[in-house]
């Protein structure tokens, strides 16, 4: 199949039409062709198939734009039509792979779409003509030019915008029935490879050229999706208006010797109005009169900002209006910087860091190195979210050359991956595990700064793991699609893809649904407690579920919510925990979840 077969089949599909006017391959008459007219489009499929073709399907810039609900697509008219919500979704599978749904199929698909399915038409709004893109000045004799190459990434952000979704249908429902349609035309890529089985073994001789070009065409960046702010959650501490406070008398508060006196910059965000700390402090007096009054009206005042972001509170002056409010102290921020110089201590000269922690920097005094010494992604990306938690970035922050120096080193491991977004680093059990803490990490990156340098392989990663995911059972485990889930590799990936909203990068909401039905399958109690792989009333794993249920849209008052967290309340925090990295944090995420 060629290439314009492979897009006018997209466009037929979609209903969504493009140009074919006569165009010129020599604006500057500086070649003997000028001119070279379109051929009519191809629907009988004449060449051999290569295995590029089904990933263009996936990962394309012309795939992912026509699968947007526009004014102009043919899927808006479909989606507009008066029928059930089963009838709409056979005729995507008609248009799209030109056979009828099975009933296994159907029934997923149509899960995904009911909800909302009765009102999606929105009634009144003016259709929306879509933008039209128009050639660029760039000819034979100046596409070399580095301002082409300026002019071409341009033109490719803005085809990658696609035409603006139509208002014509409700938002939620539409962005549910574009990654359908997302689906099922990967489900054709992998279909092509069903047919033409023996031809794809006959382009094995030169699969080493392949892959050279698909490593180029998974560059292509991925539209950012449309954020519902309806969808997002706001808390709110609520005041008393005139709280009868009983009056306290002042207090001379001694502090313990403190370790790191330069502490962290939210510290002094705490406003605590003491003495200067030095290596012998003095006696410090603090009014707790009005404190916590002033601190929880700040708190409101500043949640209720309708600027904020999911990553707001990272910033150091939310840090210190928030510490006020909620119990941070200066010992606790002293805690936190001691442990964000240890962490400088311990980077290695790449930008690394290595859970054998044991460097000359620390001399003797190191005791109890870690294993899983080749496992740099992933120690690394730990080292970096501590340091993004605190609010230091690759742009500002004491650490700043920190955080450098280790995204440096995780964009660097990025470019060697054979596959795009493909961050494991090493095969075996750990792999995954490290891709969802690189994942979280470039998310989280790029959410607070919005450099435009991680955003491409932010989302590359990504895509990764929604491709990692077992496209039944709804779980990820030590391999790609593993057929078997693991609770514990499933918590990482599901803080990825949250980490991914919350940065505003797309993450598919099918995607979301179907690790949903693998925690089911894994579930007791009617989602109160969960296991390793199978149904199980087990610490670790019942702490990793229910984190992953908050994420996933359960709030305090679900009742198997309750029941767990009580359950875990009662073991604490070192019993029955394995000895992994992360578990004790989980548990601890989850309690402070439920009672805030």
């Amino acid at each position: 199949m060629t290439g314009e077969q492979l897009v006018d089949s997209l466009h037929v599909a979609t209903g969504k039409g493009f140009g074919s006017e006569e165009l010129t391959m020599d604006g500057d008459a500086k070649r003997p062709d000028k001119t070279q007219q379109r051929q009519d489009p191809i629907t009988i499929r004449e060449d051999p198939l290569t295995p590029l073709q089904p990933m263009a399907l996936a990962n394309g810039a012309n795939a992912n734009r026509v699968v947007d609900f526009s004014d102009d697509s043919g899927l808006t008219q479909l989606a507009l039509e008066e029928q059930t919500v089963e009838t709409f979704v056979d005729g995507l599978f008609e248009r799209i792979l030109t056979r009828p749904a099975r009933s296994d199929e159907r029934e997923i698909l149509v899960e995904l779409l009911r909800e909302g399915y009765a009102d999606r038409v929105v009634a009144g709004p003016e259709v929306v003509p879509p933008k039209r893109i128009f050639r660029t000045g760039i000819t034979w004799s100046t596409h070399f030019a580095p301002e082409a190459d300026v002019e071409a990434m341009r033109r490719q952000r803005e085809v990658l915008e696609g035409d603006k979704p139509t208002v014509r249908l409700a938002a939620d429902w539409r962005e549910r029935a574009e990654d359908v349609v997302w689906t099922l035309i990967n489900r054709l890529g992998r279909r092509m490879i069903e047919m033409s089985r023996e031809e794809l073994f006959a382009t094995l001789t030169s699969f080493s050229v392949h892959l050279i070009l698909l490593v180029v065409m998974a560059l292509v960046i991925l539209p950012l999706p449309f954020r519902d702010p309806s969808e997002e959650i706001v808390v709110r501490t609520t005041v008393p208006a005139e709280p009868e406070l009983d009056a306290v008398e002042q207090l001379d508060v001694v502090p313990e010797e403190i370790k790191d006196p330069a502490a962290h910059d939210a510290a002094a965000a705490l406003a605590l109005p003491t003495e200067t700390v030095a290596e012998q402090p003095s006696s410090v007096r603090v009014d707790v009169s009005q404190r916590s009054l002033v601190a929880a009206v700040a708190a409101e005042e500043f949640l209720a900002r309708a600027d904020l972001t999911d990553l707001a509170g990272r910033s150091q002056e939310s840090r210190g209006i928030l510490l006020r409010a909620f119990g941070g102290s200066e010992e606790s921020e002293i805690a936190v910087s001691s442990g964000l110089k240890w962490l400088a201590m311990h980077q290695r000269p790449n930008g690394s860091w290595n859970f054998d922690h044991r460097t000359d920097a620390c001399g003797e005094e190191c005791a109890d190195a870690g294993t899983l010494t080749e496992a740099t992604v992933a120690a690394t990306s730990m080292a970096l979210l501590c340091y993004l938690g605190a609010g230091h970035t690759h742009q500002k922050g004491t650490y700043q050359p920190q955080v450098s120096r280790g995204l440096k080193f995780l964009l660097k491991e990025y470019e060697r991956a054979e596959i795009a977004g493909d961050l494991r680093q090493i095969a075996g059990n750990s792999g995954m595990y490290a891709q969802g803490l690189a994942t979280i990490t470039l998310c989280e990156a790029y959410g607070m700064t919005k450099d435009e340098t991680l955003m491409e392989p932010a989302q590359r990663a990504v895509r990764f793991v929604e491709e990692a995911q077992h496209p039944t059972n709804g779980g990820w485990r030590y391999k790609l699609r593993d057929a078997t889930g693991d609770t514990s590799v499933v918590g990482w990936q599901i803080m990825a893809l949250t980490s991914a909203e919350m940065a505003d990068l797309k993450v598919r909401k099918l995607i979301l649904t179907k690790v949903s039905r693998y925690l089911d399958s894994v579930s007791l109690g009617n989602g109160a407690y969960y296991g390793y792989t199978q149904p199980q009333k087990k610490a670790s794993t019942t702490a990793i579920g229910l984190l992953s249920r908050m994420y996933l849209g359960w709030n305090a008052k679900r009742p198997a919510l309750k029941e767990g967290v009580e359950y875990l309340a009662q073991i604490g925090t070192r019993r029955d925990m394995p000895r992994g990295v992360g578990h004790p944090k989980i548990h601890t995420d989850v309690m402070e979840g439920v009672t805030t």
